[in-house]
């Protein structure tokens, strides 16, 4: 039943622990309120969870649960993406293990990741309306005072339109 998407290790153990007789555990399925055909029936398989009704399934597993039953039993509940949504951002970061202390140092790192930006937009053919540059010391440093950040944005000119010859 871990195998299933959706069914981590406590929904495993909910399904493993309610068909074992044990006078020292509490018994889950008289709990549960449940009729006596399903108490005491231990859940293994995909195809025993997908016959479970729906009320047990979504009271004990949830929306999420319910909607993966649906799916075992060949109802969509998410549509099929065909085509990956374009980005609506891209941040290219990077941190560094020791101190940037020349401003050349830190104007080439700023230079190489807005080039790297620029690289996997054009991968996915897609234009940057807004730019963002921002710094940052360690926020962890010893002294407060120390701790420094910034920004600057850029709004590039609209592309024009491409013309087709």
């Amino acid at each position: 039943m871990a195998d299933l998407w959706g069914i981590g290790p406590r929904y495993a153990q909910f399904f493993k622990s309610e068909g074992e007789e044990d006078a020292g555990q509490p018994d889950l399925w008289e709990a549960s309120g449940l009729p006596p055909v399903l108490r005491k029936q231990r859940i293994e398989t995909a195809l025993e969870l997908k016959r479970c009704p729906d009320w047990w399934v979504r009271k004990h597993l949830t929306v999420r649960g319910l909607r993966l039953v649906w799916e075992l039993r060949g109802t969509p509940c998410l549509p099929l993406e065909v085509f990956e949504k374009p980005r609506k951002g891209l941040c290219c970061s990077r941190s560094f293990d020791i101190s940037v202390t020349s401003v050349e140092d830190l104007a080439e790192a700023v230079a190489t990741h807005c080039a790297r930006g620029g690289e996997k937009l054009r991968r996915q053919r897609l234009a940057a309306s807004h730019l963002t540059v921002f710094i940052s010391t360690s926020r962890f440093r010893q002294n407060p005072g120390e701790v420094y950040s910034a920004a600057a944005s850029w709004r590039p000119p609209s592309p024009h339109p491409t013309r087709r010859r």
